[in-house]
C-alpha cells in the first residue's frame, strides 16, 4: 500500500517536467511560413468576357422589291460556289415590260434614223407595206383572243354540263340506293314477322299437343284427341319451315340488291370525280390558251406601234428640232429599258461567295418575304469570335489586341487570336451599355463550329522583364504598399513601390531585389 502512495507522485512530477520541455520548445522554435521567391517575369493586364463562335462572313441576301418567289434551289445545309443562283422570282410581267420598251427603242431609234436621213419614196412604200402586215397581224391577233374567250366559255359549258350530268347520276344512284334500301328494310321485316308468327304458332301446337299427351297418358283424352293435336303440331312445323325458307331467301336477296346499289354508287361516285378532274384540267387548259393570246396580242400591237410609227415618220419632213426629239426619245425609251433590265436582274440572288446555307425564308409560289432575307448564307471552316464589352472595359481594348481563347466545348485546347473589330455603336442590354467586337482566330481549330461559347480573356496591357510577386503578397497602409521579406530566419516588413497592377501579380519597381524571399503566409 506504502509503494503506491509513493509511485503517483513520481507520475505526477515527471508530466509536470514533460508539459515544460515542450513548451519550452515551442516558445523557442522559428515561425513557419509560406514563401515566395521574387523573380523577373511578365505581368499581364486582362479583361475577361464571354463571347460566341460565329461566321467570318455572314450574308443575309433578300430582294429590294417583293415579288412571287418562282424557284428556290437550296435548303438549310446546302453548299454552294460563288455565283450559284439560289433564289428567283416570277419575271414574266418585267419580261413582258422589256419586250414594249425594247419596241420603244426600236420606234425611237427609227424615229431617229428618220429624222437624220430623209426616205426614199420606195422605203416609204416598203414601210406601208410593213405596216399593212402589221395590222393584219394585229387583227388576227385580237380575233385569235375573242376566239380563245368564246372557247373559254364553250368548254366551260360542255364541262359544266358534264359535271352536272355526273352529279345528277351520283344523285339519281343515291336515291335508288336509299329506295331499294327502304323496300329490302320493309321485306326483311315482312319476312321476319312472318317467321315469328309461324314461330309462335309452332310454339302453341307443340305446347297444346303436350298438353293433350299427359291427359292421354293419363286417361283424360281420347286417341282421337291426340291424332288431333299431332296433326295440329305438324301442320304448324311446317309452316314454320316455310315461313324461315321465306326468310332466308328474302335475305340473301336483301344482300344481293344491296351490293348491286352500292356497287351502283360507287360507280357513279368514280364519274363524279372524273367528271370534276375534267372540269379543273379544262380550266387551267382555257387560262393557258388566253394567256398565250394575250400575249400574242401584245406582240402584235407592238409591232403594230413600230410599224406605223415608221411609216408616219417616213411621211414627215427632216428638221434639226426633230433630231433633237428624237434624240431625247431614243434616250428616254433606252433608259427604260435599263430600268427594267435592272429590275429582272434584281429578281436573281447568286451566291456572293463559296459557303453554306444556314436560313431560307423564302418559299416557292408566295411572296417573297420582306421582314427577313430571303436565304442567309455563310463562310465555311473560317471564324471569328463574336463578344460584348461594357463601357467600363471598351476603352482598354484596341484592335490587335491578343486573346487567349478557351471553348466550353473543347476545353483542352487553347486557341489564340486578336482584336479584329471593335464597333463604334453602343449596344444596351438591358440598361448596360455595351461595345461589340470581332475576334479573329489566328489557329487552326478543325473542331470549331458556329455559335459554340467562347470565354475571351483580352491582354490590355503587360510588362516583360520585370520583378513581380503575387498580389496576395502585398498590402496596403495610409498609401504605402508593403510586403514582408524574410531575412534570417524572421518577417520583415518592407515598403515597395508598384508598377503594374497586373490580374493575379504586381510590378515591383524598387524595395525588392531578384532573390528575395517574401512571406504570403505564416503556418
Amino acid at each position: 500500500m506504502k509503494a503506491r502512495y509513493i509511485i503517483i507522485p513520481v507520475v505526477i512530477v515527471g508530466a509536470i517536467a514533460l508539459t515544460a520541455w515542450l513548451l519550452g520548445r515551442a516558445f523557442h522554435e522559428s515561425p513557419q511560413y509560406e514563401l515566395y521567391e521574387v523573380r523577373q517575369g511578365s505581368v499581364a493586364k486582362t479583361v475577361s468576357v464571354s463571347g460566341s463562335v460565329v461566321s467570318d462572313q455572314k450574308f443575309e441576301l433578300g430582294f429590294l422589291s417583293p415579288g412571287i418567289v418562282q424557284t428556290v434551289n437550296v435548303e438549310v445545309g446546302s453548299t454552294v460556289k460563288q455565283g450559284d443562283l439560289l433564289v428567283t422570282l416570277d419575271t414574266s410581267v418585267l419580261r413582258e415590260q422589256a419586250n414594249q420598251a425594247r419596241a420603244s427603242v426600236s420606234v425611237a431609234s427609227a424615229m431617229l434614223s428618220k429624222s437624220r436621213n430623209a426616205l426614199r419614196p420606195q422605203d416609204v412604200t416598203v414601210l406601208n407595206r410593213s405596216l399593212d402586215s402589221a395590222r393584219v397581224t394585229l387583227n388576227t391577233a385580237q380575233k385569235n383572243l375573242q376566239d380563245a374567250y368564246r372557247a373559254r366559255d364553250l368548254d366551260i359549258n360542255n364541262s359544266a354540263a358534264s359535271l352536272a350530268g355526273a352529279e345528277m347520276a351520283y344523285q339519281n344512284a343515291v336515291n335508288t340506293y336509299n329506295a331499294r334500301q327502304s323496300v329490302i328494310d320493309q321485306s326483311t321485316i315482312s319476312a321476319q314477322v312472318a317467321l315469328n308468327n309461324a314461330s309462335n304458332a309452332l310454339s302453341i301446337a307443340q305446347s297444346s299437343y303436350n298438353q293433350i299427351l299427359n291427359l292421354y297418358n293419363s286417361g283424360q283424352a281420347s286417341m282421337l284427341d291426340l291424332q288431333q293435336a299431332q296433326s295440329a303440331l305438324s301442320t304448324a312445323n311446317s309452316s314454320y319451315l316455310t315461313a324461315r325458307s321465306a326468310y332466308d331467301n328474302t335475305m340473301q336477296q336483301a344482300n344481293l340488291e344491296r351490293v348491286s346499289a352500292s356497287a351502283s354508287v360507287d360507280s357513279a361516285r368514280v364519274q363524279l370525280d372524273s367528271a370534276r378532274a375534267m372540269y379543273n384540267s379544262s380550266l387551267s387548259g382555257i387560262d393557258a390558251k388566253i394567256n398565250s393570246a394575250q400575249n400574242a396580242l401584245s406582240s402584235a400591237q407592238a409591232a403594230y406601234n413600230l410599224a406605223n410609227a415608221q411609216y408616219q415618220q417616213s411621211l414627215a419632213p427632216a428638221h434639226p428640232a426633230d433630231v433633237a426629239s428624237a434624240s431625247a426619245q431614243m434616250a428616254s425609251a433606252s433608259a427604260s429599258l435599263r430600268a427594267i433590265q435592272a429590275q429582272i436582274d434584281k429578281a436573281y440572288i447568286k451566291a456572293p461567295i463559296e459557303g453554306i446555307i444556314t436560313a431560307v425564308n423564302a418559299t416557292e409560289h408566295e411572296i417573297s418575304p420582306m421582314s427577313a432575307p430571303a436565304v442567309v448564307l455563310e463562310t465555311i471552316g473560317v471564324y471569328q469570335i463574336e463578344a460584348y464589352i461594357s463601357e467600363v472595359d471598351i476603352e482598354k481594348i484596341a484592335p490587335g489586341s491578343e486573346t487567349r481563347i478557351t471553348l466550353d466545348a473543347l476545353p483542352n485546347i487553347e486557341i489564340h487570336g486578336s482584336v479584329a473589330q471593335i464597333d463604334p455603336a453602343a449596344t444596351v442590354v438591358l440598361g448596360v451599355v455595351n461595345y461589340k467586337i470581332n475576334v479573329a482566330i489566328t489557329d487552326e481549330v478543325e473542331q470549331l463550329k458556329p455559335a459554340m461559347t467562347a470565354d475571351l480573356e483580352i491582354l490590355t496591357e503587360q510588362q516583360d522583364n520585370v520583378l513581380f510577386v503575387p498580389r496576395k503578397a502585398v498590402t496596403r497602409s495610409d498609401g504605402k504598399y508593403l510586403v514582408k521579406v524574410l531575412v534570417n530566419d524572421q518577417a520583415e516588413e518592407r515598403e515597395v513601390q508598384v508598377g503594374l497592377v497586373g490580374d493575379n501579380e504586381l510590378e515591383i519597381l524598387t524595395g525588392l531585389t531578384e532573390g528575395d524571399r517574401i512571406v504570403l503566409k505564416e503556418l
